[in-house]
């Protein structure tokens, strides 16, 4: 018994840190292979569930026809990562069932840094889709995963991100997700991108007020943004609707 404790969390799934660990992991109720597994916790990631590579690719062959969108981050330990994004109406993480949550692989830092068998890392948007008691005590936390209408998440909604072949400079070169509404406007793998309505972004490493591009890509939806793109030595403008990409399945 924990004194204080709500006495509704008692019954919810409880799950035991990994304390002599220095990230933040909990150890989930099924093992991997007879081996433990965790589930990292990052309070400073804006994302939902990213799960390890192996289950990220077979996730992937389950839900080949899931709308997906693309996301472009700098972390300081391995630089510029584009990573893809989907949604999960229900996902099992070896006996811990989140519900409306957007789904990602996870990166190589945290595949280094979280212990050995973590399948999963959570970041806010999964975090406020349960209630949760936390037992600082006895290293334990009490879920409880909620199965309402998910709170909004900020995603690309064009389905494209432009980024540098390094972190020194050079062109914001375009990937592209297909069937996504960049790739309904014609833009294409490897388009170099000049401008963002009337925004010149060519000087985006010297010049403040041009980063973070993703801003652009997560205002209303149905909003309309003109991109000025080079192709071949060719210059282009092609406009781009804004669409919710991640979201529940819509029955």
């Amino acid at each position: 018994f924990i004194e204080n404790q709500p006495p509704e969390t008692l019954d919810w799934l409880k799950l035991r840190e990994k304390h002599d660990h220095s990230i933040l992991a909990f150890e989930l109720p099924e093992r991997t292979n007879s081996q433990p597994s965790f589930m990292g916790v990052d309070t400073g990631s804006p994302h939902g569930v990213r799960i390890a590579p192996e289950l990220w690719t077979q996730w992937r062959k389950d839900h080949p026809h899931a709308p997906t969108t693309l996301s472009a981050y700098v972390m300081f330990e391995i630089g510029l990562v584009v990573s893809e994004e989907t949604w999960a109406d229900t996902i099992d993480l070896n006996g811990l069932k989140l519900n409306n949550v957007p789904v990602g692989p996870m990166n190589l830092h945290e595949k280094q840094i979280y212990p050995e068998g973590t399948i999963a890392v959570i970041g806010l948007q999964a975090l406020r889709q349960m209630d949760a008691y936390f037992d600082n005590a006895n290293h334990e936390i009490f879920v409880n995963p909620l199965d309402t209408a998910p709170v909004k998440y900020p995603h690309n909604m064009i389905g494209a991100v432009f980024t540098p072949a390094g972190l020194d400079g050079g062109s914001l070169i375009a990937h592209v997700v297909k069937n996504s509404p960049a790739a309904d406007a014609g833009i294409h793998n490897g388009d170099v991108l000049l401008k963002i309505d009337d925004l010149d972004v060519t000087p985006w490493r010297t010049t403040l007020g041009i980063l973070p591009l993703s801003r652009f890509f997560a205002q209303a939806p149905s909003t309309v943004i003109d991109l000025t793109l080079r192709r071949d030595g060719k210059t282009m403008v092609t406009n781009v609707t804004l669409k919710i990409i991640l979201g529940p399945t819509q029955e």
